[in-house]
């Protein structure tokens, strides 16, 4: 118990309002996902897993990154700015550039940068970085959970299932 209120301490004192966006980030990206594999059609019949691409291509018309000016930067930070991949390189932990094919669609391209993000952060590479809000990590989690909030208005079934209650 004292290991865990030290921690968010640390995190409270590094990241401002860090425990909240990570919480953030974290919440909504697993009511998401739990969102998505709920829907059956977004669910990988072979895994418990959810098919972020078919999600990303189904709601490719409908997404609008101008639908409010946040949005629109948003988008634009991440697929200009995407998250490195953490890789190891003789031995030691490092950062790599991983852009997409330039060919997928704009959802796609966000759908895989922001689970990057997100294991980034779950994984704790990401945990050694710059969080000021003027940073790019702090930027892009809260970037990325505002586009995942975008997301989840864009399917009738997604929203209802993201919305329910958490039964017990």
């Amino acid at each position: 118990m004292e290991y865990t209120l030290e921690l968010k301490r640390k995190i409270n004192s590094q990241i401002p309002n860090g425990e909240l966006i990570i919480f953030d980030l974290f919440i909504t990206f697993a009511r998401f996902e739990c969102a998505l594999k709920n829907t059956k059609r977004f669910l990988n019949p072979q895994r418990a897993e959810p098919l972020w691409d078919k999600f990303s291509e189904t709601i490719s018309n409908n997404f609008n990154p101008d639908s409010f000016p946040e949005l629109r930067i948003a988008v634009d930070f991440i697929l200009n700015e995407p998250p490195r991949k953490q890789i190891t390189r003789d031995g030691r932990l490092d950062w790599e550039i991983s852009r997409l094919d330039e060919n997928a669609s704009m959802t796609r391209k966000l759908g895989v940068y922001i689970r990057r993000v997100r294991n980034n952060l779950l994984h704790g590479g990401k945990f050694n970085g710059n969080y000021n809000p003027e940073s790019r990590n702090y930027q892009l989690i809260t970037y990325s959970t505002l586009i995942l909030n975008n997301w989840v208005e864009l399917d009738p079934e997604v929203q209802r299932i993201f919305l329910s209650d958490i039964n017990p």
